[in-house]
C-alpha cells in the first residue's frame, strides 16, 4: 500500500519510467525531429519575409523618387513653397530658366498671400526665396518681375512686424537671412533691424566667450586637445 512516506518515491519512479519510454520511442523522436524542421522552416520564412519587406520599402522609396524626379520644375517649386526652407538657390535658378516668369512669380505671390500670420520661420525663408527670385530676374533685366517680387518681400517684412509674430529663440539661419534682407530690401521696419543686430551681437559674444573659456580653463584646454 502507498502511504505518505513512499508516495513521493512512487511518483519519481513513474516519471522515470515515462522518460525512459519517451527516450526509446521512435514516435517521440520523429515528432521532435519534425518540430525542429518546422521551426527551422519558420525561421527561414521569417528571414525571407523580413528581406521581402525591406526590399518592398526600397522599391516604394525608389518609385517615389522616380515619380518626384518626373514632376515639372514648376510643380516641384509650387509644392516646395509650402516648406520654403527646402528650396535651394540652384533649384530657383532652374525654375527661372525653364518657365515663364509670370507663372513663377504668380506662384510665389499666391504663397505669400496665403501665408499664415505668425508663422515666423516660413515667412523668413519665404522672404529669402523671394529675394533670390528677384535677383535672378534682375540679372535677366526683367523689371516687371523685379518690382513685383520687391513688393512681395516688403509685404512679408510687414507681416513679420505683426504683433502675432514672436522673435524668441531666433536661430542662426533665420538671423543670417534677416541680416541679408535688411540690406537688400527698402523700407525695413527699424525694429527688425534692431532684432537682427542684437541677435548677431549676442551670438558673437557667445562665440568669443566659448573661445576664451576653451583657452583659459583646464576643462576647455582638454576639450580643445580632444578635438584637434
Amino acid at each position: 500500500m502507498l502511504d505518505e512516506s513512499n508516495f513521493s518515491s512512487f511518483l519519481d519512479e513513474l516519471k522515470m519510467e515515462w522518460r525512459n519510454q519517451m527516450n526509446l520511442s521512435p514516435d517521440v523522436k520523429r515528432a521532435k525531429l519534425d518540430l525542429k524542421q518546422q521551426q527551422k522552416k519558420i525561421r527561414e520564412l521569417t528571414r525571407e519575409l523580413n528581406n521581402a519587406e525591406n526590399w518592398e520599402q526600397e522599391l516604394i522609396k525608389t518609385g517615389k523618387q522616380i515619380e518626384e524626379s518626373m514632376k515639372p520644375p514648376l510643380m516641384r517649386f509650387y509644392e516646395g513653397l509650402e516648406n520654403p526652407d527646402s528650396i535651394s538657390q540652384v533649384f530657383i535658378q532652374e525654375v527661372v530658366n525653364s518657365h515663364q516668369w509670370e507663372k513663377v512669380v504668380s506662384l510665389a505671390k499666391r504663397r505669400v498671400f496665403h501665408l499664415e500670420t505668425g508663422d515666423r520661420n516660413s515667412a523668413i525663408h519665404l522672404t529669402w526665396v523671394v529675394i533670390k527670385l528677384r535677383d535672378e530676374y534682375v540679372e535677366k533685366k526683367n523689371t516687371e518681375a523685379e518690382e513685383i517680387l520687391q513688393e512681395l518681400a516688403r509685404r512679408l517684412l510687414r507681416q513679420l512686424g505683426s504683433t502675432t509674430v514672436t522673435w524668441e529663440k531666433l536661430n542662426e539661419k533665420e538671423a543670417n537671412i534677416m541680416q541679408q534682407v535688411v540690406y537688400e530690401v527698402d523700407n525695413i521696419p527699424p525694429f527688425i533691424r534692431r532684432i537682427v543686430e542684437s541677435y548677431l551681437t549676442q551670438e558673437k559674444s557667445r562665440i568669443v566667450y566659448r573661445e576664451a573659456w576653451a583657452q583659459t580653463t583646464p576643462e576647455g584646454t582638454e576639450t580643445m586637445n580632444r578635438t584637434t
